[in-house]
């Protein structure tokens, strides 16, 4: 309205107000325009918007009082997901609409993976860990085209060169104590065993200690004129054992020839000599030794023959050489001596 003026003469700009008077529009201390507002109770005025794009607007809930937007526009189109927040103000993702995750711990930052029985499929340790149930399968389809096997447990049997089906590949297997099974097939062209051991020198000791190991010996001896002398060892063709001998020793007062024989039948020599056992009071020996101070015809074939200086000692095998006699052979040393003193000795293992 007009017709009122200022105090310089300007015209004042006024209206009605609610009760039909006229009244000016009034000004604060800093010149700026008063209002009087009039709002709801609410903490937040309602702004009545009819539409949107030709389409009554949406509130995002029945309780409450603010516009529902989406990413999209309206969230009755196919692919127009409505932005959602939790009551934490953080926006809820739905992530290629899994199942609702269970509650507890094990997450993986702030969600967990489980199938629909609420197990745990995949988790989190304290240090930021991939952890696995104990003892959980892991279905491997093929390897190589092929499904792959197991070994006695639940673990992937792995081999030295791939599969196990194929000829030469054997696979890797180890005992409960994590140690590689080697598996020796052959030894001597027979599967090793007590009656065919892998030849170490170690296992001397081992048999030595098993009360295996024997020696015989003639003691000295003086013989009455020259002859030739002896001292025999022969293993029985029922003895079920093989001896390895492995030291076939002389002695002689004079210089002389002597030589070592093996023989296919018991030379018997004359006086029957009982082996001691290398470990005291071990089993006595299969084995038949004799020896005679008197005159001897040598049998069997030589193996071996040496020249020993007098007043020395000589020994026949050498260098860890074995001679082995199987059931129904044996070894014979034979002297020749001149009216001396002389001795010999045999040990042996029988296994």
């Amino acid at each position: 309205m007009s017709g009122y003026l200022n105090g310089d003469g300007s015209l004042l700009i006024g209206g009605l107000n609610p009760t039909g008077l006229g009244q000016a529009l009034q000004l604060d201390a800093q010149g700026n325009l008063k209002t009087t507002a009039t709002l709801n109770a609410a903490a937040e005025q309602n702004v009545n918007l009819n539409q949107l794009n030709g389409v009554a607007p949406q509130v995002d809930g029945p309780s409450t009082n603010r516009l529902g937007v989406s990413l999209y526009g309206k969230n009755s189109a196919p692919g127009d997901t409505p932005v959602l927040l939790d009551n934490a103000g953080r926006q809820i993702v739905n992530v290629n609409s899994l199942p609702a995750l269970p509650t507890g711990g094990n997450l993986i930052g702030q969600v967990r993976v489980s199938d629909g029985t609420g197990s745990n499929l995949l988790a989190i340790d304290s240090n930021g860990r991939l952890q696995l149930v104990p003892n959980q399968a892991i279905n491997v389809a093929q390897i190589g085209g092929a499904a792959p096997g197991l070994d006695s447990s639940n673990e992937l049997r792995v081999s030295n060169y791939g599969k196990c089906s194929i000829a030469g590949d054997t696979p890797l297997l180890l005992d409960n104590a994590g140690r590689t099974q080697v598996n020796i097939a052959q030894w001597n062209g027979a599967a090793p065993g007590v009656s065919n051991p892998v030849f170490v020198r170690q296992q001397f000791n081992e048999w030595l200690s098993n009360g295996q190991g024997y020696s015989a010996t003639t003691g000295k001896q003086t013989s009455t004129a020259t002859a030739t002398t002896g001292l025999s060892l022969f293993n029985p063709s029922g003895s079920g054992k093989t001896l390895l001998v492995f030291s076939a020793r002389v002695a002689e007062a004079a210089s002389s020839w002597h030589q070592l024989n093996l023989t296919s039948s018991d030379p018997a020599l004359g006086t029957a000599l009982t082996p001691l056992n290398l470990k005291a009071g071990g089993p006595a020996s299969v084995a038949s030794v004799s020896m005679s101070n008197n005159n001897l015809t040598p049998v069997g074939s030589q193996l071996d023959t040496l020249l020993l200086v007098s007043n020395t000692t000589i020994e026949f095998l050498s260098n860890g050489a074995l001679v082995i006699l199987p059931p129904g052979t044996g070894l014979a040393i034979y002297l020749a001596t001149s009216s001396n003193s002389w001795a010999a000795a045999l040990k042996w293992l029988e296994i």
